[in-house]
């Protein structure tokens, strides 16, 4: 299969319409295509794709600027930070963040170093700007705003679970994502 780059742009930006989190696909980009595409082409692309982020966030926001709310700095992103601090301050809370994803965050991240594909190692480095980012904007007892990254968690978890020896199919080398 080979990706059509003008194609994905124009998804990007459709799909920024309706999330703020397409953010996160230029992370996506950078750490899949790290190895494969120029350090020129990398800049490029991420900043055509930040670039198209931020022109449509301002034009929705210019559009909506008589809602309520919706024109101004803090309605693009609500801020969470000190309302999940308090949050979570109560020790059942923290107990409930550490069970999303069925608890299967916790040995992913201690046993990540078990996972033999390199581009999932490298791609599990988006879990922590994702949970800054949720931090600030998104509220933590909403867990269904770590949805995104359940696919991406569950896959590094089953990689640990059935062991070295068959993560072997799971591996891509440069040759197969370069084909993507």
């Amino acid at each position: 299969i080979k990706l059509r780059w003008h194609y994905y742009f124009i998804i990007f930006g459709l799909a920024t319409f309706n999330s703020e989190k397409t953010c996160f696909l230029i992370l996506f980009y950078l750490l899949i295509y790290w190895n494969i595409h120029s350090r020129f082409r990398l800049i490029i692309f991420a900043t055509l794709q930040v670039l198209i982020w931020i022109v449509i966030k301002i034009a929705l926001a210019n559009l909506f600027r008589d809602n309520l709310h919706f024109g101004t700095l803090s309605s693009w992103f609500n801020l969470t930070a000190q309302q999940n601090i308090a949050w979570l301050f109560y020790p059942m809370n923290i107990l409930l963040l550490s069970s999303i994803y069925g608890f299967a965050l916790i040995p992913v991240l201690y046993f990540h170093q078990n996972i033999q594909s390199l581009l999932l190692r490298r791609l599990l480095w988006i879990l922590p700007p994702y949970f800054i980012g949720m931090f600030m904007v998104g509220l933590f007892q909403e867990l269904r705003i770590f949805g995104e990254m359940a696919p991406l968690v569950w896959l590094a978890f089953l990689c640990l679970i059935i062991g070295s020896e068959n993560q072997k199919i799971m591996v891509f080398t440069n040759q197969e994502i370069e084909g993507i």
